[in-house]
């Protein structure tokens, strides 16, 4: 005689009962197809058929009741993953409605428009990476035939640069009283900023432009230095000035420096994001390729000008991304 199936199912041990049904039930059916109840009496055939059925009826009741419970604790799952995902997107949509405020009041923070001055023309291009950017400039006009020029970089990106920048906006207007003395100026923001911004920091080129004596004081905390490009001359003038990184040390100094501008110059201000393109080989596009540009454009008016440089950045890096912010200012000294 053969065996019946005899199945008890529990949650524990389901898998268990679930392959040893499966194998008996198989090798009762491999014994069926051999022709094994052709050598038993009837009696015997029937009490093996019943036996066979059972262990099937039980089968089958241990995958329905898998099936249901997989499905029950699947359908439980997917309602949870439902729920995260509603509050996710929720929490989503409100950080897209503050990123957008804040990239609305970081746009009011930077001056777009051009500055309408008789002696000076001034262009500017700003390209921030993400929504907000830790990039940023402003233009202070207090004293009369003078124009303050700041441009800054503040380290990292995205809101928490952001914030920085509008910290700098209110410095900017702080100390206007020593905004005509760029060493003074930048070594009052230190002391300002620093202790305030946690491990951030910032590079700033400050200069101050007094364009009816056609003169440039210039002072520089770790940013980019400066072109002057003479168009009389065809000669390139880096605007070197030493100097530390605003936020990190306190009780800096910074040195301070003066040019004499001629008509025709064409000064060029950045933030590193500009030459810190990369491109497929991972070469900087660097200072000497933006040299060159300013040269070869010299004659070009200004918007035309930083058009023609992020252009070029475009096409040097031939798709791929930018990794920093990218604040330009140009300035042609009129006569």
């Amino acid at each position: 005689m053969i065996a019946g199936a005899s199945i008890q199912y529990s949650s524990k041990t389901a898998d268990f009962d679930l392959r040893e049904s499966i194998s008996r039930l198989q090798g009762q059916i491999d014994l069926l197809c051999y022709g094994i109840l052709d050598e038993n009496t009837e009696e015997e055939n029937s009490q093996f058929l019943h036996k066979l059925k059972n262990g099937a009826d039980n089968l089958y009741q241990i995958l329905n009741y898998s099936i249901i419970d997989k499905a029950n604790r699947l359908e439980q799952v997917v309602k949870e993953l439902n729920e995260m995902n509603k509050i996710i997107k929720k929490k989503n949509m409100q950080i897209k409605i503050d990123i957008n405020l804040a990239r609305r009041v970081q746009q009011n923070l930077i001056p777009l428009k051009p500055l309408i001055i008789p002696e000076l023309k001034i262009a500017s291009h700003y390209k921030p990476i993400e929504e907000v950017g830790g990039d940023f400039f402003e233009f202070m006009t207090n004293r009369e035939n003078t124009l303050g020029l700041f441009i800054s970089d503040v380290s990292g990106h995205g809101i928490s640069a952001a914030f920085v920048t509008a910290m700098l906006k209110v410095a900017c207007s702080m100390f206007r009283d020593v905004s005509f003395h760029p060493g003074e100026f930048l070594m009052s923001l230190n002391n300002y900023i620093y202790g305030k911004i946690s491990d951030n920091f910032l590079t700033v080129s400050y200069n101050v432009f007094d364009y009816k004596n056609k003169l440039l004081k210039y002072a520089n905390a770790g940013h980019p230095n400066p072109f002057i490009y003479r168009k009389k001359s065809g000669e390139l003038i880096e605007l070197e000035a030493a100097g530390t990184v605003v936020g990190a040390f306190s009780g800096l100094t910074y040195e301070e420096k003066e040019i004499t501008l001629e008509c025709g110059d064409r000064i060029l201000f950045y933030t590193d994001g500009l030459i810190e393109v990369v491109n497929k080989n991972d070469e900087l596009y660097g200072e000497e390729r933006l040299a060159l540009c300013l040269k070869e454009n010299i004659n070009k008016p200004l918007d035309d000008f930083l058009k023609i440089i992020m252009d070029e950045v475009d096409l040097y890096r031939s798709g791929t991304e930018i990794q920093d912010d990218i604040a330009i200012i140009a300035v042609d000294v009129k006569s």
